[in-house]
This record gives C-alpha cells, structure tokens and sequence, in this order.
C-alpha cells in the first residue's frame, strides 16, 4: 500500500459520489489526522445530521480497496465534550472495579499498577478511592508515602479519610506519616479527623505509651505539656 485516504460523505450520497472532506492518513496498523470540521456551504447541515466515511487503501497504480462505510453524528462542542467525558467516566469505573478485583483475588503486579495509576482520581475521586482500598486490601506497606499524597486538601473529604483508613491499616510508621497524622487531627471535617485519630492510635500507640509512663513521674507542675499532647485533664494523671 502506498497511501490511505480517508472519504466523508452526506448521508444522503447514498453512491458515495462526492466527499464533502479528504483526509490523508500515513500508512500503518494505527494512524490518525484530525479534521477541521469545515463542511461545505452549498448544503444545509444541521446538528444531529448523519455523515459517512470510509478509508480506502491506494497501491502505487492507483488501484484501492475500501472498507465498508461508517455513520456518525454532527453535534456541538459542548456535546462531544459530555460524551467524551461519559467515555472517560464509564472506563476510569471499569478499571477501579478491576483494581477491587485484582486487590481481593491476585496481587501479583498491582503494585507496579498501582505506583502507574498514582494520582488519577476520576469523578468524584472514584479512581482514588478505589486506589487507596487496593493498598489497604493488598497490604502494600512499601506504598505508605503514596498513600500520603491523597491525606492532601484537594482530594475530597471522602478521599482523605479514606487515606487515614489506609495508613491505619498499613501500620508503617514513618516521621512523614506522623505527620500527615497530626495534620489530619486538625482537618475541617469530622470524618477526616476521625479517620486520622484511628491512624494515631495505629501509629502512636508506643508513643503514647511512654508519654504517659513519664508522665506518671512528674509532678504537676511539670506535666502539662504531656497533658496537652495526651488530652488529660491537669491533675488526673490519666489520658481520657
């Protein structure tokens, strides 16, 4: 084959007689070229008419074979971009199911999947929740940092609480991940809060443990910056 060229037609041409737009194509398995949409004025076109194309495939002696004709639609911009955008949300759905699935039934390469798909969200952070339950059902302590990322304002509140949940479960405790915990302790929302205060107890356990092991040894009068990080009421001795 020497070249390809790509034919739209009305639909209305039902012989295929004369394109209204050529496009050239470079030969290939794969190929693409883009369209400027222009149509010719001498026809009355209208949204929601139908056009037809075909590829055909030219030889060096001008013979060619077609492929059978196609229809699609002409619409506005707004309208392509809500479909392309319905495209994109039913596939970021297909492939959060798949990393659920994946996650409960073969771990073997979700971990390099999962490091690939860091940091895409989707829709109402479907892609990033569904993310942050693949590191918790598989385990991946070596992903605690990642995990990080979505305790960030930006994801939803959702999202962050979620990635408490995760660092709670993965039980890796680093100076980073303490911090992201006390930050989490101060979010606006209650869930985030609650969520990072499970990962606190997760994390913090031996930490607190020996917080109050001093504590116990001090007088009151020196104790009341330990009973602030434990939430003791001064004087009591004991964390609430």
């Amino acid at each position: 084959m020497q070249r390809y060229e790509l034919y739209v037609y009305r639909a209305a041409d039902a012989d295929l007689i004369e394109p209204i737009a050529t496009l050239p194509l470079k030969v290939g398995n794969v190929a693409n070229s883009e369209w400027d949409g222009k149509l010719p004025a001498k026809y009355p076109f209208r949204q929601g008419d139908e056009l037809v194309y075909v590829l055909r495939a030219y030889d060096a002696q001008g013979n060619f074979d077609e492929t059978f004709p196609n229809r699609f639609q002409l619409v506005k911009p707004e309208e392509f971009e809500r479909g392309a955008r319905l495209l994109r949300d039913s596939s970021q759905t297909v492939v959060a199911s798949a990393l659920g699935t994946l996650a409960a039934t073969d771990t073997t390469g979700l971990a390099a999947e999962l490091r690939r798909l860091k940091g895409e969200r989707g829709r109402r952070d479907v892609l990033a929740q569904s993310w942050l339950g693949a590191v918790m059902a598989g385990g991946f302590q070596s992903m605690v940092d990642d995990v990080l990322d979505y305790t960030l304002p930006g994801y939803s509140r959702w999202t962050r609480s979620q990635a408490y949940m995760a660092l709670e479960s993965i039980g890796r405790t680093t100076p980073a991940v303490r911090a992201a915990i006390v930050r989490g302790l101060g979010d606006d929302s209650g869930i985030v809060r609650l969520s990072a205060a499970d990962a606190a107890r997760a994390h913090l356990d031996d930490t607190l443990a020996a917080l109050v092991k001093v504590r116990a040894g001090l007088p009151a009068e020196k104790s009341a910056a330990i009973d602030a990080l434990l939430g003791t009421p001064p004087g009591t001795g004991r964390a609430n």
